[in-house]
């Protein structure tokens, strides 16, 4: 399965395509059966097949399914082609895998696929699926559960992945920090992951080249420098990303950060291990939460709110669950303060699940 996920990534330049489209937040559910949308990383995948020309839409139809069973299902797995039409100026197909319909896009020509078809003025600044009835919102991946319904257990375990420069994922570490310096007994429990693509021995982030080396500098320090790292991401959520001064008000280790970047076997290796967590869960907005193995959906961006999800989970909760922490929701990106008053609690009030970068800006 995995194999099959790095085969479809080889074929594509998400961190190209990325620049060059502007969705918000799509998430799609994993029984997708991992063939025609990898999309962990990209909202629009785009995949071109040779030929073209003067084709009919019956033979565009049945080469896109032609190309789906031969590039992108696993063995044993079959394409069947439903139906077709034209739409929008391109062909429209609905295709058949594992007994379930997907709808699909094709150029005239023959020559490009497109796995997945977006509704780009549904609303301003958003976008939605044509297969289903989606928002864009990091909350709404069908696979999610809510925290509330998981078994309880000794020790509950709270990973968030974010992008390092995305404000919702600013804002959840904003939230969690705030945790634990009131309650330093959870550092145990919460762990911030970053989402990485890997291809061709490249890593690459949502928001480009900067952003992407701040993700692997910020996963250096958690793995080698542990006692830095919420210090070190505090001061970079109030300093405007300003890394070097960072490095030194809380003591980082340049050195060791510096080779830890360059060392394949430190730095490379624990990105390529958020790497392939972030494809294992399928995460593919910013902030996403795993809670005990789990994808959950959002819990609230208050300190009180996250640290309510990590006690409910215990079976016997600690003493310290029941202090109340701040219950206003954190400041989203670059703030010199927790939270930046009324216009905030927007989020909390907001009827629909919590915004979130998505896999496109």
């Amino acid at each position: 399965m995995m194999h099959q996920f790095k085969k479809i990534f080889h074929k594509l330049h998400l961190d190209k395509v990325a620049h060059k489209l502007h969705l918000n937040n799509i998430k799609l559910g994993k029984n997708f059966i991992l063939v025609m949308v990898a999309v962990l990383a990209v909202g629009v995948t785009v995949f071109l097949f040779l030929g073209g020309g003067g084709m009919s839409a019956k033979s565009v139809a049945q080469k896109s399914v032609n190309y789906v069973d031969k590039n992108l299902l696993q063995q044993g797995q079959t394409a069947t082609l439903v139906s077709y039409s034209e739409e929008s100026g391109l062909i429209k197909l609905k295709i058949n895998i594992g007994g379930k319909d997907y709808d699909s896009y094709a150029t005239k020509d023959g020559k490009i696929f497109l796995p997945q078809g977006f509704l780009m003025d549904a609303k301003a600044g958003q976008a939605t699926t044509q297969n289903q009835n989606n928002t864009n919102t990091a909350s709404n991946q069908p696979s999610e559960k809510a925290a509330s319904s998981l078994a309880k257990v000794d020790k509950p375990f709270l990973e968030a992945y974010i992008v390092s420069r995305c404000p919702f994922g600013m804002q959840w570490t904003r939230a969690a920090e705030e945790v634990l310096k009131n309650i330093p007994a959870l550092a145990g429990n919460i762990k911030v992951r970053y989402m990485e693509t890997y291809l061709d021995g490249q890593f690459s982030s949502m928001h480009g080249s900067a952003e992407e080396l701040e993700n692997r500098r910020q996963i250096c320090v958690r793995e080698e420098q542990p006692d830095k790292y919420w210090a070190y991401t505090a001061c970079q959520l109030k300093a405007d990303g300003k890394t070097t001064e960072c490095e030194k008000a809380v003591g980082i280790d340049s050195n060791k950060l510096a080779s830890c970047l360059s060392d394949k076997n430190r730095g490379l290796k624990y990105s390529k291990e958020d790497a392939d967590l972030t494809l294992k869960y399928g995460i593919t907005g910013s902030p996403t939460l795993v809670l005990n193995g789990t994808v959950v959906g959002d819990v609230g961006r208050s300190a009180d709110a996250l640290k309510t999800a990590v006690c409910n989970s215990f079976v016997k909760q600690p003493d310290f669950c029941s202090k109340q922490l701040n219950t206003a929701d954190a400041a989203t990106s670059f703030s010199a303060s927790y939270s930046v008053g009324p216009s905030n609690q927007a989020l909390a009030k907001n009827d629909g699940p919590a915004p979130a970068c998505g896999s496109v800006q």
